[in-house]
This record gives C-alpha cells, sequence and structure tokens, in this order.
C-alpha cells in the first residue's frame, strides 16, 4: 500500500487555484477603477463638487471623491490624495500671486505719495525706512540715518529743534507711556543746508506676548503747504493791520472833520435866515440855503463813514438807557415827513404808538429808524406809499415794521444789500445819492442790542423792512400783540 503524502505538502486542487484567481481580478479592477475616477476629476480640475447649505467648496467635493475611491481601493486613495494636494497647491499659489500684486501696488503707492514709511526699535532707534523719498528732497540717505534717533538727529542737527521745548518734552513723554502720536511738526535740515518741514505720526507696535518692540509710523513732507499757509496768514494779518489803521484814522479824525463842518452848517443857517440884516440880494440867501443843505448832506455821510470806521474797529459802544419806542418812531416820522412831501409820498403811521419800552441806545435806534424810513421814502415813486407798524410778535420779540410800494430789489442786489458801500441801482434812487453804508450801519447796530434787521423785497410789489429787538430788551408790554 502506498504511503500517504502529508496534506501540508498535498497539492491544491486546481479548481481552487482557479477560484482564488478569480477572487483576486475584482480588487484589482476597483483599484484601477478609483484611480480612474480620481484622474478623470483630475483633469476636469476638480469641478465636480458639493453642495452644503448652498455653499459650493471644491475642497469638499475632492473629499467626495476620496470617499469613493477609498471604496474601490488602495491605489484610488492614493491618487485621490495626489488630487487634492495639488488643488491646494494650486490654490496656494493664487493667493500668493494676489498677495504680490497687492505689496506692488501699496508699494507704488507709498513710492508716488509724499509720505515715506518708517520703523525704531524699542530704543527709539530707526530701523527701516522706505522708499527714497527723504533723499528725494535733500536728506540724508537712509543708510546713514539707520540706527539712530531723533534725539541723535536733533544732537547732530538734521532736525533743527529744542528738545527742551514744550511740545518736544510732551512728544517723549508719548513715547515713553507707548502711547501713538499724531502730526508731530518740526523742521529738517537738507544736506544743502536748506529747511523742509516734516510731520511725523507714529503707533507702538508690540510683540505677540505683548512685548514692545518700537514704533511704526509715516513722515509727510509739509514745506509746500507751510509756505502758503504763513503766506495767507501774513496777508491776513497786513490786510487786517491796514483795515484797523483805517479805521483808527477815520475814528480818530471824528472831531476834526465834524467841527469845520458845524461851523460851516451854523454860520449859512444864520445867513439864510438874515438873522443880522438883509444879505442885500435875493440870490446870496439862496446861496447860503445851498450851502446849508449840502453842508448838512456832507456831514451826515462823514457820520456815516465814521459811525462805519468805529464798527470795524470794535469801537462802537452802546449807551443804553430806558427807550420809549414808539416816542421814538413817532418823533422820527415827524423828522422825515418833509422829505415824503418833496417825493409826493404819502407816509403812514398806522401802529409806532403800540411799541413798548425796551432798554437800548436811543441815539442808535432813531439812527436806524431814520435810515429805514428815508431808504423807502427814497425807493418809492410819486404816488407811492410807505406804512410803519410795529408791536410784539408771538415770540416775545420786538418787531418795527416800514414797508413801501417801490420797484423792489433784484435777488442778486438783495444778497449784498448789507455790504459796506453798495447801493442798489434803479431809477427811482437816481433822485438822491449816499455811500452805500445805511444799512450796513443799521444792522451792526441793532446786532449790537443782541437783534437782527431783516430786508424782503420782490420786484415789482416793494420792500419789507423788519427790525427786531430781543425780547429781554423789553421793560413794559402793550396790550395788543401783533403776529
Amino acid at each position: 500500500m502506498p504511503a500517504r503524502q502529508p496534506p501540508s505538502s498535498m497539492p491544491a486542487p486546481a479548481g481552487r487555484i482557479r477560484n482564488r484567481s478569480r477572487g483576486s481580478l475584482p480588487i484589482t479592477v476597483a483599484s484601477l477603477i478609483g484611480a480612474l475616477m480620481a484622474l478623470i476629476m483630475l483633469a476636469i480640475g476638480g469641478d465636480l463638487i458639493e453642495m452644503r447649505n448652498g455653499h459650493v467648496s471644491q475642497t469638499e467635493g475632492a473629499l467626495a471623491w476620496m470617499d469613493v475611491a477609498a471604496a474601490a481601493g488602495a491605489l484610488g486613495i492614493v491618487v485621490a490624495l495626489a488630487v487634492v494636494l495639488v488643488r491646494q497647491f494650486q490654490s496656494l499659489r493664487t493667493l500668493s500671486d494676489d498677495l504680490l500684486r497687492e505689496q506692488e501696488r501699496l508699494r507704488a503707492y507709498a513710492e508716488l505719495g509724499s509720505d515715506w514709511f518708517w520703523e525704531t526699535d524699542a530704543e527709539g532707534r530707526f530701523t527701516r525706512m522706505s522708499g527714497a523719498r527723504p533723499e528725494a528732497i535733500g536728506l540724508r540717505p537712509n543708510a546713514e540715518v539707520l540706527g539712530k534717533s531723533r534725539r541723535d538727529l536733533i544732537a547732530e542737527g538734521s532736525i533743527v529743534a529744542d528738545p527742551d521745548s514744550e511740545e518736544w518734552q510732551r512728544h517723549f513723554a508719548d513715547i515713553a507711556a507707548r502711547r501713538p502720536f499724531r502730526n508731530l511738526i518740526y523742521m529738517g535740515r537738507t544736506q544743502a543746508g536748506e529747511s523742509v518741514m516734516l510731520s511725523v505720526s507714529g503707533e507702538p507696535v508690540f510683540g505677540p506676548d505683548g512685548t514692545f518692540t518700537g514704533y511704526r509710523g509715516a513722515t509727510t513732507n509739509i514745506t509746500d503747504s507751510k509756505r502758503a499757509e504763513d503766506e495767507l496768514r501774513q496777508a491776513k494779518d497786513a490786510a487786517e493791520a491796514a483795515n484797523r489803521a483805517k479805521s483808527e484814522f477815520l475814528a480818530n479824525m471824528s472831531h476834526e472833520l465834524r467841527t469845520p463842518l458845524n461851523a460851516i452848517i451854523g454860520f449859512s443857517d444864520m445867513m439864510k435866515g438874515e438873522l443880522f440884516g438883509k444879505l442885500g440880494h435875493a440870490k446870496y440867501v439862496e446861496y447860503a440855503r445851498d450851502i446849508h443843505s449840502s453842508g448838512a448832506h456832507l456831514l451826515e455821510l462823514i457820520n456815516d463813514v465814521l459811525d462805519m470806521s468805529k464798527i470795524e474797529a470794535g469801537r462802537m459802544e452802546l449807551d443804553q438807557s430806558v427807550v420809549n419806542l414808539g416816542a421814538v418812531v413817532r418823533s422820527c416820522l415827524a423828522m422825515i415827513e418833509w422829505r415824503a412831501i418833496q417825493g409826493e409820498v404819502a407816509l403812514g403811521d398806522g401802529g409806532g404808538w403800540s411799541l413798548p419800552n425796551i432798554v437800548g441806545d436811543e441815539r442808535a435806534i432813531r439812527q436806524v429808524v431814520l435810515n429805514l424810513l428815508s431808504n423807502a421814502i427814497k425807493f418809492t415813486p410819486h404816488g407811492g406809499r410807505v406804512d410803519v407798524s410795529g408791536g410784539v410778535g408771538r415770540n416775545g420779540d420786538v418787531l418795527l415794521i416800514i414797508s413801501d410800494t417801490g420797484p423792489g430789489i433784484p435777488p442778486d442786489a438783495l444778497k449784498r444789500l448789507f455790504e459796506p458801500f453798495q447801493q442798489v441801482t434803479a431809477r427811482v434812487t437816481q433822485r438822491q445819492e449816499g455811500t452805500g453804508l445805511g444799512l450796513a450801519i443799521s444792522r451792526n447796530l441793532m446786532r449790537l442790542h443782541g437783534g437782527d434787521l431783516e430786508i424782503h423785497s420782490k420786484v415789482g410789489e416793494g420792500t419789507i423792512a423788519t427790525a427786531r429787538f430781543p425780547a429781554a430788551r423789553i421793560i413794559e408790554l402793550p396790550i395788543d400783540k401783533i403776529s
């Protein structure tokens, strides 16, 4: 009987070998299928993506492919990982390109601007300066400034400043306290010995652990703007000085100008009245009357100029007392009535007596009322009308209203009506002349009282002037009020 072979050395049946070979075939094909799917994803750029909550993520889409590839086989996993790495590398490269472009853009802005940027260490020594802007305006090259502080540059004369001054002491205190500083202005000295004005601002810099590492900031060349500012200030100071000199001269000439005019007016008044006897000829009386009228007109003009000069010089003061405003208006109407009669203008006074007593300067108030009445009559043609009314408004202010039926004032002229020496051009105004100061003086006098003067006008309908006194000046109120 033949000997039995050990089980371990017995050859396997052919059918079992074939079955094992068939079992390994699906694993190999699955791996190839997973790899093929990953390669397809790479070929189409990873566009097969996953949607989550409305947000598209290529990385998540790649991970989804990895899940598919993992189910297929190890080779698919390797290829899918490679795809993901390639896609991430492409994203990083795009981000790097964007950062480089942004860096170039910022560098261009810095080079084109008037600023240059700097950094210092914790001891205040410059460690970095950007661009060639300092050298472009004649300052020392950056390489010669690095390693030095502003105190060093002051000592060398590159910065012209007194480190013991109040401004610089405040700056050094900010540095010691690690505070930001803004617009420290100082003078720099160029290599040619010329001066430039610089403005510097800085922020403290701290490390991740909170340690102070220095300052970072910017310097601006403000030489041109500072020069223009100084020239403008000098021109303004010169103009104000000239205006003060003019105003003070005219104010001081009050006595010298008025004294001879008063003599002329007084003597001509005696002559036209023939106080000491007949002049011998009727023409002499007419001449005396013309001299008196011209002298009075000249005195009125001089008074306007002197009053305006006092206002501009700040020397106009109110002599305040209790003023019966209604009585002042009535007396002004009586004084101005002859002009209305000459101009054939009807003068209505329906309301002046309802005005209350106020605290104010009676002479100044009378001047305002006379000026408004004379202007209204001057602007009103023959056959027209001027009306006066007044009272206490609903807000408590005292209102004096003078209206006329004149031709009105054009809007463009109305805007400059209160400017000194401005006159409105109209045919009816040619009957009388003036300096163009009356309304400017009147508004300033009203504002000295805490009130104001307003003019409303419409071409073809007339003009309304409203003088307003604040309620605080009222001593006693009338019974009725106006709207």
